[in-house]
């Protein structure tokens, strides 16, 4: 099994990867969403996320719904599913904290399909070049 702990931050907040285990393809992450910000609109192609609240308030929406959440609501993106999640909360000092699990055979930024505009040269570079000088991680603004 390889562990790695790796922290990115993002406009909307900050992720942790907790677990990374390749050969059983799955990772696990700490997001933590600020207020009044969103993850991009986005979908994979070859992962599923299995989300889990554990504090805050936000609202997910998948596929033209739209659904309020809280600290113990699970939720599921299965692959090709459209989603964007938003943290509701109040105060700047409740985020929206979720563990996301990734079940998948590509588990890493490249399986992220955005659909706004938010594309940075890191978008647009190849993979190949991506993996040489960056090793495969997502050095982009979301």
């Amino acid at each position: 099994m390889f562990f790695e702990v790796t922290h990115m931050r993002r406009p909307w907040g900050e992720w942790w990867v907790v677990v990374h285990n390749k050969k059983e393809q799955y990772k696990v992450k700490k997001l933590r969403i600020r207020q009044g910000k969103s993850i991009s609109n986005q979908y994979h192609n070859y992962r599923d996320e299995y989300w889990i609240v554990v504090s805050g308030r936000g609202k997910v929406v998948t596929e033209g719904k739209e659904l309020e959440i809280k600290k113990g609501d699970t939720f599921v993106f299965k692959r090709g599913e459209k989603h964007k999640v938003t943290c509701t909360s109040n105060h700047r000092k409740d985020p929206l904290v979720a563990i996301e699990v990734q079940l998948g055979e590509i588990l890493d930024e490249d399986d992220i399909v955005r659909l706004e505009p938010k594309e940075t040269l890191y978008d647009k570079l190849t993979r190949p070049f991506k993996k040489a000088f960056f090793g495969g991680r997502n050095r982009s603004t979301e």
